[in-house]
């Protein structure tokens, strides 16, 4: 039996949206349609949202993109008909309500300009505040839970926070996608969205023509490679304890890691913990 067919996330999202899934069936309207992809960098747009962005213009959308904007901007030489929209109010690390309340008020006179037919939010903050300023300005909107990060993987004070807006705003949003079932099931036990609105998608994907295969060959003695960010979120010190562990056993194995520190965020390690990983 041949496993289930996941939709993408653009045609879920777009399904989700009666006028918009009528547009795909019809030619004629797609000049009259747009979509707004929302996230908290550049940089995720960069590494994350091109094939998002390359699949709604080939369904024939306008779109915009909104994100501060950094070194990774040149991902508009790609895409030079999508609009990309600089967030000056949006600092994805910081606690100050204040600024929260600026990106609101960023975002909903943004959304009243473009008059987007779909917003499409991703990262926490665009997924909360985002949905908000929607609703403000008239325009539907859907949320996209890639990963769950520090702030619910960590138990405290932002935890609750964050717990606590999600569920006033997840009802302002016409769906909430997400690319892990878990995640999916956990933000329905918690009461912070409605199971009827709820997607599960199976993630986002690799692009196996930009990351090729080179070679079917199998190392031996086998390679293990950690690639993310130098986060304690993202399993780091599992991995360096799982080489430890082949090391004290004298199994033959190579242990490798391939990615960055992000001194920003409160899970990430130091230089120093990440040196002493190799003694």
């Amino acid at each position: 039996m041949s496993p289930t067919k996941s939709p993408t996330l653009v045609q879920k999202a777009v399904s989700l949206n009666p006028d918009l899934h009528r547009q795909r069936k019809n030619p004629e309207l797609k000049s009259s349609k747009s979509i707004a992809i929302v996230a908290n960098s550049t940089w995720n747009i960069y590494n994350f949202r091109q094939n998002v962005i390359r699949k709604c213009i080939e369904e024939g959308f306008k779109v915009y993109v909104l994100a501060p904007i950094d070194a990774y901007i040149e991902y508009k030489e790609n895409f030079p008909e999508v609009t990309h929209i600089n967030l000056t109010t949006l600092d994805r690390d910081s606690t100050n309500p204040i600024k929260d309340l600026l990106l609101v008020e960023e975002l909903r006179r943004k959304y009243r300009k473009i008059k987007p037919d779909l917003v499409v939010h991703y990262t926490h903050k665009p997924n909360i505040f985002g949905t908000l300023a929607a609703r403000l300005a008239g325009v539907k909107s859907v949320s996209v839970i890639t990963g769950l990060g520090y702030s619910f993987i960590n138990r405290g004070f932002i935890n609750v926070v964050a717990e606590w807006l999600y569920r006033r705003t997840a009802r302002y949003s016409s769906s909430m996608i997400f690319e892990n079932e878990d995640d999916r099931e956990l933000f329905i036990q918690k009461r912070l969205v409605n199971e009827d609105r709820a997607f599960a998608v199976k993630g986002c994907g690799v692009n196996t023509a930009y990351y090729p295969s080179k070679s079917a060959f199998s190392p031996d003695p086998p390679v293990f490679t950690f690639i993310g960010r130098l986060l304690k979120d993202k399993g780091i010190l599992e991995f360096a304890a799982a080489a430890r562990h082949f090391h004290e056993k004298a199994w033959p194995a190579s242990f490798v890691v391939l990615g960055d520190f992000d001194p920003e965020n409160p899970s990430t390690i130091d230089r120093d913990t990440f040196v002493g990983m190799d003694q």
